[in-house]
């Protein structure tokens, strides 16, 4: 279960539970502000989907909208500065299928009623899987600037749990709207699991 937590007045007195969602936010969530409204991303591992969770002030129940359903596992979704005030939702899943197994943004803009779209890109796929039980990768990515107050598109730390490396995932043009190329680079390599 999703719960979500509300203090009473009475702070002695246990919190108010409210629940969200079932069987959906089983691996990792996220909260944004798309748009004034307040939303949760939640990457679905066993279900195998990405969905957003929005609250519906008419039915006062938390809307469930699948929007993607193609990559496997998931494992890692939140939204990030992708430079000049744009939002990206910043998307891992984890299957030891190299083709599959990657990392991927999905460009949000607004339809003409304001609610989100969602436009998928491949940022990196390719990770190859060490052979054992229960093993995948990748696990979570990090968006991050190079530099303190620098802008544009940022770079991507991404662990490779099941692939036993790190890699940092850069921009090929950082200040190009239009252009979702990055070069992998690895900067780290293990003979185990990599976790952070």
């Amino acid at each position: 279960q999703l719960v979500f937590l509300t203090p009473q007045e009475n702070k002695a007195k246990p919190w108010n539970e409210q629940v969200i969602a079932e069987n959906f936010a089983d691996i990792d969530f996220s909260i944004a502000n798309l748009n004034g409204q307040d939303v949760v991303f939640a990457a679905e591992f066993n279900n195998k989907q990405l969905s957003m969770l929005a609250y519906n002030k008419t039915t006062g129940k938390w809307d469930h909208r699948v929007i993607d359903n193609t990559l496997g596992p998931l494992y890692d979704a939140k939204v990030v500065d992708w430079g000049n005030k744009n939002q990206v939702l910043l998307v891992t899943n984890h299957s030891n299928d190299k083709d599959l197994s990657g990392v991927y943004a999905y460009d949000i803009s607004y339809d003409k009623e304001g609610q989100p779209q969602f436009e998928k890109h491949i940022l990196y796929t390719g990770f190859i899987t060490k052979k054992g039980v229960g093993q995948a990768s990748p696990n979570q990515a990090i968006a991050f600037q190079p530099k303190q107050g620098e802008n544009g598109k940022p770079y991507i730390l991404v662990d490779g749990d099941g692939a036993g490396n790190s890699l940092v995932l850069v921009p090929q043009q950082k200040s190009n709207d239009d252009n979702w190329d990055y070069t992998p680079i690895e900067i780290y390599k293990h003979f185990g699991n990599t976790r952070y």
